[in-house]
């Protein structure tokens, strides 16, 4: 806004233009690195209840909010002050908001829900899951393998992917979950999930 009221009618334009360039290009980077950022295997899944949808409000919100002010008081300059005065003003009104952004920000904290922030709740969450397969491993008497092979299943990986991880045969690997299935008292890996999800809750 400040180079507006110093511009010319043909500058203007090109100013105009960059202004709807930038902050559309910024709106685009900040949708792809939200959508699009490494979280492990989860994903988003791994965050808090509501945190994408709670993060990317606040992000639109808060754009929202700024470019309405910042129009908004351009708006008003052009009209209501001196011509003399106009680019002290917008000079000063920069300042004022962008001191009181900072305070915001240094008051709240980021706001952004960044990979640190989430990694701790992704781990635990891991940390849990491993130790609720290796409580049903220990009481339905299923051996190291077998329980190697039972928590890649509860996390749902295939018998393809075990076979390459694992490095066996897809043979073993199919006698592997026959017997760890019976051993359960599973029919599936869905049933296999279920139980793991059950055991967790302190359901029965």
């Amino acid at each position: 806004m400040f180079l507006f009221s110093i511009a010319g009618d043909s500058a203007k334009v090109a100013l105009l233009f960059l202004v709807f360039l930038v902050v559309n290009v910024c709106n685009v980077f900040n949708t792809a690195y939200v959508d699009g950022e490494e979280l492990g295997d989860a994903g988003w899944q791994s965050l808090p209840p509501g945190g994408f949808d709670q993060f990317a409000g606040e992000s639109r919100t808060a754009d929202m909010i700024g470019s309405a002010l910042g129009w908004g008081l351009g708006t008003a300059i052009q009209f209501f002050i001196d011509g003399r005065w106009v680019p002290q003003c917008y000079f000063l009104i920069a300042v004022v908001l962008v001191g009181v952004a900072s305070v915001v920000h240094l008051l709240k904290g980021d706001g952004g829900m960044s990979r640190s922030d989430v990694r701790p709740s992704f781990d635990s969450l891991v940390g849990e899951w491993e130790a609720g397969c290796a409580r049903l491993g220990r009481v339905h008497g299923l051996s190291a393998r077998e329980q190697e092979i039972f928590l890649l299943l509860s996390r749902g990986r295939d018998r393809q992917y075990i076979h390459e991880r694992l490095g066996i045969s897809p043979n073993t690997v199919r006698t592997h979950a026959y017997n760890l299935y019976r051993k359960l008292g599973v029919h599936d890996q869905q049933q296999l999930i279920d139980l793991v999800e059950a055991e967790l809750s302190g359901e029965d």
